[in-house]
């Protein structure tokens, strides 16, 4: 790690006769040790920016939506499109800090510096505004390569390849390139960067990425799935070990017949309390992977974080029982570029209504002329399914 902030110049060091200047103020540091989930080991120097007060322009690194990132395996799908993914090494230290800190050199930075004043130069980890600056710094590399943000999610960006177009997703420092040349753009990218685990990717933002070999009935068959398998394995023991228990294996992640709204069982202690918003927070997160099967169980037992029961918490425990079922816990959402039929008998031509009464002036809205890209590649027909029961209500 050392090596790398010398590299990336992130300090400046001050010798003894030099004065600071006095809007510079001094922060503490740390070094936090860490193991990856691939047990790569890592070490990682964090400034104390929590000393320093917030700075005035933004400090946040936009990301891309989960959603988005599902759209787009979606267009790769459609287009022919191979998907490769890379990770920024030291990301913060390519942007340019505007705060105005400085540590104090431990022994750690060798004898020659221990003891000196070192002015932070760049976007070093803990500094508020380190993600902004690098976002900065990604996003001018990308226009330069000819790549614009769509205007449905600004960290996902295109450009125009002709007949179709190609796509680069980034979540701070992490890359997914949609491109039927993906390596041309990693291998640009890496004339200003670092690229770490470049290759397909298998795991990403906690989701697994799954490339499918075996046929289905389908005529082309479907290559790429998603799912939160992972997560789920890890999450489950993790949670299990702050209840104290192993969750049932549950069949459904919400017990049929049961409200919570009618639940007057009692009311938890604090620290209850507390699990039992980390097991909601956990399966939240499961939804946004993509496991939307224990969406409406886990959206109505939050309506009671600040107050909830006994029973509250057992139906909780429910979801990752369920979750953790080895007959559910491979749920995927499949990439499937071809159109389904739907058999005759089951579509039902619904009755035109004029609305025409009650709504006299209303049209499309639609983006102004010339801000929207034109339509490349096959065309996409989607079919909504909607639950008119809404679950028991």
């Amino acid at each position: 790690d050392f090596d790398s902030l010398n590299q990336h110049q992130t300090f400046r060091v001050l010798e003894e006769d030099e004065k600071v200047d006095k809007d510079y103020k001094r922060i503490p540091y740390h070094i936090v040790f860490d193991v990856k989930f691939d047990l790569r080991r890592k070490s990682r120097l964090v400034a104390g920016g929590n000393w320093c007060d917030p700075p005035k322009e933004d400090v946040y690194s936009g990301v891309v939506s989960l959603d988005t990132v599902r759209l787009g395996f979606m267009l790769a799908a459609l287009n022919n499109l191979s998907v490769c993914a890379a990770d920024v090494g030291t990301a913060f230290l390519y942007g340019k800090t505007t705060e105005k800190v400085f540590v104090i050199a431990g022994p750690e930075f060798g004898p020659e510096v221990a003891g000196k004043r070192m002015v932070i130069e760049k976007g070093l980890y803990g500094l508020r505004s380190s993600s902004a600056r690098f976002h900065e710094h990604l996003s001018l590399k990308l226009r330069n390569l000819g790549f614009l943000p769509s205007k449905a999610d600004s960290d996902f960006w295109y450009r125009d390849k002709g007949d179709h177009y190609e796509y680069t997703a980034t979540y701070v420092d992490d890359l997914l390139v949609y491109s039927k040349k993906p390596m041309e753009i990693i291998e640009e990218l890496k004339k200003h960067y670092e690229l770490k685990g470049v290759g397909v990717p298998e795991y990403y933002l906690g989701g697994n990425m799954e490339e499918i070999q075996e046929r289905t009935w389908n005529e082309k068959g479907i290559v790429t799935a998603l799912s939160a398998k992972t997560y789920i394995e890890t999450s489950t023991k993790r949670l299990e070990d702050l209840v104290g228990k192993q969750f049932p294996k549950q069949c459904t992640p919400m017990l049929e017949g049961y409200h919570p709204e009618l639940d007057d069982s009692p009311h938890l202690d604090p620290v209850t309390a507390t699990k039992y918003r980390a097991i909601l927070g956990s399966a939240n997160w499961c939804v946004t992977l993509g496991r939307f099967d224990v969406a409406y169980a886990t959206n109505t037992l939050a309506r009671f974080s600040m107050a909830p029961r006994e029973g509250h918490y057992k139906q909780a425990q429910r979801i990752f029982g369920y979750l953790s079922n080895p007959a559910f816990i491979k749920g995927r959402l499949l990439i499937d570029p071809n159109e389904h039929l739907l058999a005759p008998g089951l579509i039902k031509q619904n009755p035109k209504y004029d609305w025409t009464e009650f709504y006299p002036d209303a049209e499309e809205e639609l983006p102004p002329a010339g801000t929207v890209p034109p339509p490349k590649g096959p065309k996409l027909k989607i079919t909504v399914y909607v639950d008119a029961d809404h679950a028991h209500d």
